[in-house]
């Protein structure tokens, strides 16, 4: 047993979770565990790696983290016991997304740890509303969801809050561009929602409004295959998986254009990043507090699958370059001023610190029972069999009639 010295004070612990999978979530854990300016907490970054899903990867991180093993194969109670076991019963807070932990913390409450929920877009103010009893405090980062979270959640008011969150601001910055070819940057997970495929189309409009521009696309996802496969034969697009941001900074300060048609987004890291080396934003409307991001004098917001307003307003960017230039400055100030991350992590950091303050109280906090079969103790492959056997006991009862 370790003795500890009189001078010596245990800090709190924060324990994060996020999935170890690659996407703007991750940049944001990231970025806020990074950016404890005053050391409050002794931090833990736990990353469930879903062991039977086929994503794209978190990259390597310059922060120690642990990997969680999650297999949806395995029952409910099992996986709470995974993901509840490594944390302490020492006091501090525990940051939650998604079901996954949400679950596991109504199974098997950790009483000395304040539940907050980062409530990220809409798609995770469904468990902000069925995981109440568990939840002590919400975040978000977008006044939509702030104003969604109100609305359903009126008598938790006073444990609502709305900071936006930080980006570490490029060391680069892009240089004033009037005279060769615009060059689009999209930044995201290649798949359908992000709206991957929508670039063909808008480099087809272009095309027809004799635009021709640069792409680079810049990212990983289940629909990378097919993407490549449809840009084989054209000229003006590069792909690019980059391994932290410093290789994307270095990558988009050669660009004028961040280009997002997403039809399913909260406040987009990569948006946010794109503005700090000052590319000016085109992106759909996903939800109404992304207009409080990108205004009018910074970029563009339009209407969902309208490719062709997206294509006239790169056109127009193309033959009126001055107001490329403004947009670019004004994106590039917002950016530094709003969303710098040594600022915004130390308001996220005010809110976590009054841990105790917020910790709601629970009559019963004790864990419920364990099935026996979900036992730790007991191998899955055991466990595997055994299902296995009831199940066919059962079809072989049904055909004969028993």
């Amino acid at each position: 047993m370790r003795h500890i010295n009189k001078q010596e004070t245990i800090k709190p612990e924060l324990v994060a979770f996020s999935e170890n999978v690659l996407g703007g979530i991750q940049t944001f854990y990231l970025n806020l565990l990074t950016h404890d300016s005053c050391s409050l907490f002794e931090k833990r970054w736990l990353l469930i790696d879903h062991c039977d899903e086929k994503r794209a990867k978190a990259p390597s991180f310059h922060l120690e983290s642990e990997k969680i093993s999650y297999c949806n194969k395995h029952g409910r109670w099992r996986k709470a016991i995974k993901l509840t076991g490594p944390i302490s019963k020492r006091d501090g807070l525990v940051l939650v997304n998604r079901e996954f932990e949400l679950d596991a913390l109504f199974l098997y409450p950790i009483v000395n740890k304040t539940v907050y929920h980062i409530v990220h877009d809409d798609y995770y103010l469904q468990f902000a509303s069925q995981y109440q009893s568990v939840i002590d405090v919400y975040i978000a980062h977008n006044r939509f969801i702030y104003n969604e979270l109100m609305r359903l959640l009126p008598e938790r008011k006073n444990e609502v809050f709305f900071i936006p969150f930080g980006i570490r601001l490029s060391p680069f910055q892009r240089s004033p561009n009037y005279e060769t070819a615009l060059k689009v940057a999209f930044i995201a997970r290649l798949d359908v929602l992000k709206g991957i495929h929508e670039l063909v189309q808008i480099d087809d409009l272009l095309k027809d409004k004799q635009v021709k521009i640069e792409w680079l696309v810049i990212g990983d996802g289940p629909e990378k295959d097919k993407f490549l496969n449809d840009i084989n034969d054209r000229d003006n697009f590069r792909h690019l998986i980059a391994k932290d941001d410093l290789e994307i900074f270095n990558n988009i300060k050669s660009c004028d254009v961040f280009i997002l048609p997403s039809v399913h987004d909260g406040t987009p890291v990569a948006l946010l990043e794109s503005m700090g080396v000052g590319l000016v934003p085109i992106l759909y409307r996903f939800n109404d507090g992304i207009q409080e991001v990108v205004t009018n004098d910074i970029g563009y917001v339009v209407e969902k699958n309208d490719c062709q307003r997206i294509a006239e307003i790169i056109a127009e960017l193309h033959s009126n370059r001055d107001l490329l230039e403004q947009k670019s400055k004004n994106a590039l100030q917002s950016a530094r001023t709003n969303y710098d991350v040594v600022k915004q992590s130390k308001a996220y950091y005010d809110i976590f610190s009054q841990y105790k303050h917020l910790k709601k109280f629970r009559a019963h906090p004790n864990s419920l029972p364990i099935p026996f079969l979900e036992r730790t103790w007991i191998p899955q492959k055991a466990i595997d069999v055994y299902e296995s056997a009831k199940f066919w006991k059962r079809k072989l009862l049904k055909t004969f009639g028993v």
